[in-house]
């Protein structure tokens, strides 16, 4: 094994003297693109879920901000500290 680059393997195998090197070449083939195929649709899955979570972000940070229920107000003046909270406590 040997790196090429920085998205490049190289493989070296031997084989057996009596192996059909072109159907190993074809398995290895065939075996590969599956694998490239099944890790391509794995990561338009996990791109699917993460659209998706920030869709629902937005979604209840879009709520929160059309129906404010509370408001904070938070000064600080020459070291003292002071905090006024306003809001519907009825929940």
């Amino acid at each position: 094994m040997e790196v090429k680059g920085e998205d490049n393997l190289l493989l070296r195998l031997k084989a057996a003297p009596t192996a059909d090197l072109s159907q190993l070449s074809a398995q290895y083939f065939t075996t590969y693109n599956e694998l490239k195929a099944l890790a391509e649709a794995e990561s338009q899955k996990l791109i699917a879920e993460k659209d998706s979570r920030i869709q629902a972000l937005e979604t209840m940070l879009k709520t929160a901000v059309e129906q404010p229920r509370f408001y904070r107000n938070v000064t600080v003046r020459e070291g003292n500290y002071n905090e006024e909270i306003e809001g519907d406590y009825s929940e």
